[in-house]
């Protein structure tokens, strides 16, 4: 997206979309802008129109109009970066008020995350009221015409090349489990996804039109954070007791939020959690659980009937490593009233670093996305056990990557490294794997040899994968055949 003049925009509308519209969109499209609603149009150029009595085009020049983070798809209607403060001008055609503040609220926690100085407005177009978020309270009040105006001639304004780097999704994307203190404290939003499936569930249980709500989405859709933020309304809203099933080990997130006061187990403790939770009318939340075992599950199911409580599963059917978990396939058996949602957008995933797992995975998937350039992606070949250790040990204590293994122990270090089992549920910056001689290829498919059938591990190297959020380093140890197809695959950057 590229910054325009305001003053441009409202003289070429004014030129243009009436005689030739199709040649003022053309001039929105150049600037990579969106404003399919004409009541938003004219809300717009009002404003400019009010702003341009005090204000001459050189102070208006380098605006983003209708910037949105990407993956997020949260919207800002007119930004500027400055080196000393960022300025977000929203338009409201209507109010209320409490819909304007907490936008900008909103837009103040977006905003920064990048730096501290933030100057936030809104104008209700239809009466001309103006908001400011004031700089010491941090409430929003009323402001006049003249505040706004010095704060847009005041800024020292700054040419950004890349805005959707310095909006990286990951600032946004809060995990209870790698940042725990960050959720704690309630530093996140959902996305406007998020929320719509956040307050279906809740009314399907309050209405009682179920008893059960099952919400699926791969890796890095924000199905942790959601569940989660559903578990805290519950429990505050409602006052009722909530439970959190991790059908996993533990991480040091999950024991950090179980010192402040959440009752959070592990998958063997689920009998437990369910005598506990019957007549109590409370949440039980299963995450990840596609890995709970087959006939684990078909109990649970069993006995839900007969429990006064709701529950909720959160489950990815990729991310499973043994074959003896249920993989998402048995929910059909549930035997209560339920709901089902999926969240469809992918906020942590970076979709280049998926292109290239897809394709890795399976190489019928070459030909795909030719316009990606994988340029996070690192590639490395070793033929020496000890010169592989060593660099392992380089990536991982000099170079701040974190170094996934489906078995720390063979290389002598476990608490150097994480396995297969320590990560479910978490998220890295940059992720670092090892292929080896045990994988193949099959008609174009990549397998695993010499392995227990009960654990892929194909699957779990895909687990390793999807663990990060910017960065992927391939390391791989006698394996000419996977190098040669990683190297196929990287050509395109």
């Amino acid at each position: 997206m590229l910054p325009i003049n305001l003053v441009s925009l409202r003289q070429a509308y004014a030129a243009c979309e009436w005689q030739e519209p199709e040649l003022f969109q053309s001039y929105l499209e150049n600037f990579g802008i969106r404003m399919r609603k004409r009541q938003e149009r004219e809300d717009i150029m009002k404003f400019i129109d009010r702003v341009g009595r005090d204000a001459d085009p050189g102070d208006l020049d380098g605006f983003y109009v209708g910037y949105t983070i990407p993956q997020i798809s949260k919207e800002f209607d007119l930004l500027r970066i400055g080196r000393n403060y960022i300025l977000d001008i929203e338009i409201k055609h209507i109010g209320p008020f409490e819909r304007i503040r907490k936008q900008m609220f909103q837009n103040r926690y977006y905003l920064l995350a990048l730096k501290p100085g933030v100057r936030i407005f809104s104008r209700v177009a239809s009466t001309g009221e103006l908001y400011t978020v004031d700089e010491r309270s941090a409430e929003v009040r009323p402001a006049a015409m003249e505040e706004l105006i010095r704060a847009i001639r005041e800024q020292e304004v700054e040419r950004v090349e890349d805005l959707d780097r310095l909006f990286s999704p990951k600032q946004y994307l809060v995990s209870p489990l790698s940042a725990p203190e960050k959720f704690l404290n309630r530093q996140y939003f959902l996305t406007n996804h998020q929320e719509e499936i956040k307050k279906s569930v809740l009314r399907s249980f309050a209405d009682r039109y179920a008893r059960c709500a099952l919400i699926s989405g791969t890796a890095g859709t924000g199905k942790t954070l959601l569940v989660y933020d559903i578990a805290r309304h519950y429990r505050r809203e409602y006052g009722r007791d909530v439970w959190i099933v991790h059908c996993g080990r533990l991480s040091a997130g999950h024991v950090h939020l179980k010192d402040n006061g959440w009752n959070i187990r592990e998958i063997g403790e689920y009998a437990e959690v369910l005598r506990e939770a019957d007549g109590s009318g409370g949440l039980v939340v299963f995450d990840e659980a596609q890995r709970i075992r087959g006939e684990q599950i078909i109990d649970i199911f069993g006995r839900m009937p007969a429990i006064d409580a709701k529950f909720i599963f959160a489950y990815d059917p990729k991310q499973y490593i043994s074959n003896a978990e249920n993989k998402g396939e048995l929910f059909n058996r549930l035997e209560v009233p339920y709901v089902s949602h999926t969240l469809k957008t992918t906020i942590r995933t970076n979709r280049e670093i998926a292109s290239f797992i897809d394709k890795l995975l399976d190489l019928r998937r070459l030909n795909r996305d030719p316009h990606i350039r994988y340029r996070n992606i690192g590639l490395q070949y070793f033929d020496d056990a000890e010169a592989l250790g060593q660099f392992l040990r380089h990536l991982r204590h000099r170079e701040g990557w974190e170094v996934l293994l489906e078995e720390p122990s063979r290389l002598g270090e476990d608490g150097a490294y994480r396995s297969v089992q320590d990560i479910i549920g978490m998220e890295f910056d940059k992720v670092a794997v090892v292929i080896d001689a045990r994988f193949c290829y099959r008609d174009g498919r990549l397998y695993s040899r010499g392995h227990p059938a009960e654990y892929p591990l194909q699957q779990m190297l895909f687990q390793q994968m999807t663990r990060t959020r910017e960065q992927l380093f391939i390391v791989i140890y006698r394996n000419l055949e996977v190098l040669k197809w990683c190297l196929e695959i990287l050509k395109q950057r």
